[in-house]
Formats: C-alpha cells, sequence, structure tokens
C-alpha cells in the first residue's frame, strides 16, 4: 500500500470518531422511544398474539433498527480500531507520537513541532517515515473481501 492510500486510511479515524458518537446517541434516542412505546402498550394491555397490530408492529421494526444500529456501530469501532492497530504498528514511539497527533488528534505539525520541540522539517520527515512503517490490514489481507463500511471505505 503507499503513503498517499496509508494517509486516506489514517484520516477516517476522526470521520469515525465522530460518526461512532452520533450513532451512539441515536441509539440511547432508539433505545428510550423503545421503553416508552413498549410501557405505552403494556399500560393498554397489549397481547402479543393480537395479528396485525400496528403497535406491535411498530415495536418490532424499532428492535430492528436497534439491532442495525447495533452492528453499524460495532463496524464502526472495528474500523477505528484498524486504524490505532496501525499506529501502533510503527516500532520508535516518537514516530507513533507524530501519527497520534495528526491523525487522532488532528493536530497540525507546527503545534506537534511546539509540543515536541522539532522544528516543523523535522516532524514532516518523521510523518513519512511513520508512514512508510505503518503496517496496515489491507497491507496483510491483500486480496481477501473486508468488510465495507458505508461511507468509511475508498
Amino acid at each position: 500500500m503507499d503513503i498517499e492510500h496509508k494517509k486516506d486510511c489514517l484520516r477516517k479515524y476522526r470521520v469515525i470518531k465522530y460518526s461512532l458518537k452520533q450513532k451512539l446517541d441515536e441509539l440511547e434516542d432508539l433505545k428510550d422511544l423503545v421503553n416508552r412505546i413498549t410501557f405505552f402498550i403494556s399500560d393498554e394491555g397489549f397481547s402479543p398474539k393480537t395479528q396485525g397490530n400496528t403497535k406491535e408492529n411498530n415495536v418490532v421494526k424499532l428492535l430492528q433498527a436497534k439491532e442495525a444500529l447495533n452492528q453499524e456501530i460495532q463496524d464502526l469501532i472495528e474500523a477505528k480500531q484498524e486504524i490505532e492497530n496501525a499506529i501502533e504498528s510503527v516500532e520508535e514511539e516518537n514516530l507513533k507520537v507524530v501519527l497520534r497527533f495528526i491523525y487522532l488528534n488532528g493536530k497540525p505539525v507546527e503545534k506537534i513541532a511546539g509540543s515536541m520541540d522539532y522544528t516543523v522539517r523535522n516532524i514532516q520527515y518523521m510523518h513519512r517515515k511513520a508512514l512508510e512503517m505503518v503496517r496496515m490490514e489491507d497491507d496483510e489481507h491483500a486480496g481477501e473481501n473486508k468488510k465495507e463500511i458505508p461511507g468509511y471505505n475508498s
């Protein structure tokens, strides 16, 4: 995998992180809605044997949506972990720090240089060297079918 492709993969981390937060919030809202609806149905004496009950159908649809959302969350967590693992594959700690600052924290090179007491040019060199050392899961599984995460896979 070339360096530009590695950069693209690593850049997805923050998008995945924010999407994950949004999906978790959505899941909490959905759980709250399911709890309110099931409470409302139980107050009316809801019977699971009733056929064609639109309230029952709505609860079933909500539960299916919850399961689909849980799967999306799991996929995002796995994608996030793959990026973290790729950064951890770099053996030199100071190079890992540069990658973490850039891709996990979104810190600009100038601020990283100041934080680490290096020149901007040194950080750019370290960044490139770290990218060369990164082992992406795609490198190890070339040719295998990887699970697609909508909006995140290139």
